[in-house]
């Protein structure tokens, strides 16, 4: 199955203003369950309707191999846009590659895009959906051009599935091959 990814979240953090009694419940599991969905809300896809051709494989062990991350099927100058709120904190090369790096500290997770030739600078603040840089034609794992998206807690070997940060709204299947 492939996902394509949302364009734009479900909910906004605006979305109770003007509601009568949205926030009036005292019930800290309400609260704490409204600034979750706040919160997740402003998660986007890097690429707007990019689909998703690898996904997800975390490894059994820290040091063994796995998928820290999801590939987006692109094309090399394509935008690529910040998932989340946070700091860019990191743009320089890896292993040859074009890296950047943004931490989110909403939900104490850093974000990992390669590789993307960056149009921000270290110490910048982003907002979801804000261009961070353009895909480059070098140094992808792909067979073709691809956005590798990674996901990362604070500690060894933390990894997620960014796919667990958006809205899946729909999923395209795949033609059978034949």
């Amino acid at each position: 199955m492939i996902h394509r990814a949302p364009q734009a979240p479900i909910t906004s953090p605006k979305a109770t203003q003007g509601c009568p009694g949205a926030l009036a419940s005292h019930d800290s599991g309400q609260m704490m369950l409204l600034s979750v969905l706040t919160i997740l809300s402003q998660w986007l896809a890097p690429i707007p309707g990019a689909e998703v051709s690898e996904g997800f494989h975390p490894p059994a062990h820290t040091w063994s191999a796995g998928h820290r991350g999801v590939d987006y099927a692109t094309t090399a100058g394509a935008q690529v846009h910040s998932i989340g709120p946070g700091v860019v904190v990191f743009v320089g090369q890896i292993a040859g590659k074009p890296v950047i790096s943004i931490e989110h500290s909403t939900l104490g997770l850093r974000s990992t895009y390669e590789p993307v030739l960056a149009s921000v600078r270290e110490g910048e603040q982003v907002m979801a959906g804000h261009s961070i840089g353009v895909i480059s034609g070098l140094g992808g794992h792909c067979a073709g051009a691809c956005l590798h998206l990674g996901l990362k807690a604070p500690g060894v070997g933390h990894y997620r599935n960014p796919l667990e940060l958006f809205d899946h709204g729909f999923a395209v299947l795949k033609p059978l091959a034949g």
